[in-house]
């Protein structure tokens, strides 16, 4: 085993080798200079799902009330209000500015590049479809009914995505470059959560 501390290993190439961890979470900011951080953890200690908000509540109360200053929830809620978060009570935080890690994680398994997962996904959304939903948005922003919309654009790929598979931070790892360097402004956090 190597000591991701003792050399230059990044976020990317620790989340590669973290990626078969129970709960991978990887979140990246897209600020620029010391603002920007990468924030990796694995293996949470509780899971907490559902709908009881006191629940969830009760439970980040009580870990502050503990002092678990470098602790983290992390998850997401759905629509219908669901949640489901991990709490990890020792994320490893990287600060690209400096290069150095905050906690950084102990060991990693070497993961070669030329083993990732080639990026070979298909719309599911047909072209001609998706212009009748921007005619459509177009038509309602137009009319006052709307004044912002988010039209999905979900793609399909090769291999299992599900958060629990191996395939799944192989993937996002290449797309979240990607979004990087396209001539669009990259999303301001990015997110991976197994």
């Amino acid at each position: 085993m190597n000591r991701i501390a003792d050399q230059k290993i990044g976020p990317i190439a620790a989340a590669r080798a973290m990626r078969s961890r129970h709960g991978l979470v990887f979140l990246d900011s897209a600020s620029q200079g010391n603002a920007r951080i990468s924030l990796l953890a694995a293996e949470p200690d509780l899971v907490v799902s559902g709908t009881d908000w006191d629940q969830l509540e009760q439970e980040l109360a009580r870990r502050k009330m503990a002092g678990c200053p470098d602790g983290a929830a992390i998850g997401c809620v759905a629509f219908d209000g669901t949640f489901h978060f991990g709490f990890y009570d020792r994320p490893h935080v990287f600060l690209p500015g400096s290069g150095r890690w905050k906690n950084p994680p102990k060991e990693y398994d070497f993961f070669p590049e030329d083993a990732r997962t080639a990026l070979d996904f298909r719309s599911r959304v047909e072209r001609t479809d998706f212009l009748a939903m921007v005619v459509a948005a177009q038509e309602y922003i137009a009319s006052g009914d709307i004044y912002q919309v988010c039209l999905p654009q979900t793609s399909r790929g090769p291999g299992d995505f599900s958060s629990g598979s191996a395939n799944a931070p192989r993937h996002h790892i290449p797309l979240s470059s990607i979004s990087r360097s396209s001539a669009s402004p990259p999303p301001p956090r990015n997110a991976f959560c197994a």
